[in-house]
């Protein structure tokens, strides 16, 4: 892989991680709004603590697929380093593109 591949693959990356991070926070927020509307509506029962366990746990599954997905792209789009398996993609990959080597093992990278 050249340098130019690594950085059109390593944008394609990015703009996934935004557009995750944005549906994640979408659905934060509606879980928010709703959660309230639960707690005006049944203050003082156990519907309201059922939703805030099953809305945290929905939550929580949707971070994971998120984060899963994003590395499961990254290791398609061939992402990781051949030598030490890690992942080009994360806060220093302005590195890599700037040395050509794994931020982690140093290792040529193109």
């Amino acid at each position: 892989m050249d340098k130019e591949v690594f950085v059109t693959r390593l944008e394609a990356v990015k703009k996934r991680k935004i557009l995750m991070i944005r549906v994640a926070l979408s659905i934060l927020f509606v879980t928010l709004i709703t959660s309230v509307w639960v707690g005006k509506a049944h203050p003082h029962d156990s519907v309201h603590t059922t939703f805030k366990t099953f809305s945290l746990l929905g939550y929580g599954i949707v971070v994971y697929a998120c984060v899963a997905a994003v590395q499961r792209l990254t290791r398609r789009l061939g992402l990781h380093c051949p030598h030490c398996g890690r992942s080009l993609s994360g806060p220093l990959s302005h590195r890599v593109v700037a040395s050509g080597n794994c931020s982690h093992c140093g290792s040529a990278i193109f």
